[in-house]
């Protein structure tokens, strides 16, 4: 059983998502660390770049589905994830981001999971940067049962468990590392999103 599993929701981003994965890989150990990719079936550039470079690494899996309602469906693609997570942690990350700071998944590796959640100590928007406690409430580390054994999350997802850990007053740890997220500007955002009622429909 590995200590992380890295979920990252993805669509047609393939140069980012391949920026996301390397970062990954470069700030933790392998052996620590899967990371759980979810697809569209309509998204034919994401599913030949990940043919072409992860096939034949057991540490990516992916999951691929209907698109539903795009972005606003994301708190479903991150709940399937955390289903098929073959880890003790689970962390929420998105096809824009990358991770810097060595050695955060032995960082992770030493808090309880217990009545805990974690989120990195750093988090960099574009060119602002947050630390916590405060506004960098942004991607968590999440205890696979956790997340399994609670309600489905709900978008937005790092919100989400932000108050479940209030209401339950459950400790927030801080992990060594920096979520650094190159975030497009609001209509780049808003073409990325965009759903086709025709080649998309969304089902009901």
């Amino acid at each position: 059983m590995k200590l992380c599993s890295v979920m990252v929701p993805t669509r047609k981003r393939v140069p980012r998502l391949l920026k996301t994965i390397e970062s990954i890989r470069s700030t933790s150990k392998i052996e620590n660390v899967e990371i759980l990719l979810r697809t569209d079936t309509d998204d034919s550039e994401t599913a030949t770049a990940c043919a072409d470079h992860f096939c034949a690494d057991p540490s990516i899996r992916i999951l691929t589905g209907p698109r539903l309602k795009g972005y606003e469906s994301l708190d479903t693609f991150y709940n399937e994830l955390a289903r098929i997570s073959n880890a003790h942690w689970v962390l929420v990350l998105n096809d824009d981001i990358t991770l810097e700071g060595n050695g955060w998944d032995e960082h992770l590796k030493r808090l309880p999971i217990e009545n805990s959640l974690a989120w990195a100590r750093y988090y960099r928007l574009n060119n602002s940067l947050y630390t916590l406690p405060g506004c960098a409430f942004v991607c968590p580390f999440v205890p696979t049962s956790t997340w399994l054994n609670h309600k489905a999350a709900t978008n937005p997802v790092d919100v989400y468990w932000q108050r479940v850990a209030r209401k339950k007053k459950w400790r927030i740890r801080p992990v060594n590392l920096t979520i650094n997220h190159q975030r497009d500007n609001d209509t780049e955002l808003a073409l990325h999103r965009l759903i086709s009622p025709c080649t998309n429909p969304v089902p009901g």
